[in-house]
């Protein structure tokens, strides 16, 4: 399957910081965050129909892993990313690029893939303060 994910500049830093977090302290965590959805204002370009847009994200990183560790899990309208620490670098560069206002990398394998997407990108219309919206970490964002 493929899966979307947009992020404006809150969900940007929080998820860098995150990022950071893990490549100094390396020991395994889990983060899970809302995600914008079509209600937010995320709307696919037509050249991209298909896929899904959830409305959680968890991401799970742990040194014991791999490096080249990758996997995709979807339950109840979330989707969980298990990374190894090579692929938490590339999640990272993506994350980094959106951020920037670059490209839209795909991350992932043949079989499962994150498309990421800036939010400026995709809204249906413009955005004031009023609605942004942004991937906030819930009451459990560390493990």
């Amino acid at each position: 399957p493929e899966y979307h994910l947009a992020a404006d500049t809150n969900a940007c830093v929080n998820l860098l910081g995150y990022f950071s977090f893990l490549e100094s302290k390396p020991t395994p965590s889990l983060k899970t965050m809302t995600t914008l959805t079509e209600d937010d204002g995320f709307e696919l370009p037509e050249s991209q129909a298909g896929g899904s847009i959830l409305k959680q994200l968890s991401i799970f990183c742990d040194p014991e892993l791999d490096p080249e560790f990758w996997n995709l899990v979807e339950a109840d309208n979330q989707l969980c990313v298990e990374l190894g620490s090579a692929r938490l670098s590339q999640f990272k560069d993506a994350v980094t690029r959106i951020f920037l206002g670059r490209d839209c990398p795909i991350l992932g394998t043949l079989d499962t893939s994150i498309q990421f997407w800036p939010k400026a990108d995709i809204s249906k219309e413009e955005s004031g303060p009023e609605n942004e919206a942004s991937a906030e970490p819930d009451d459990q964002s560390e493990v």
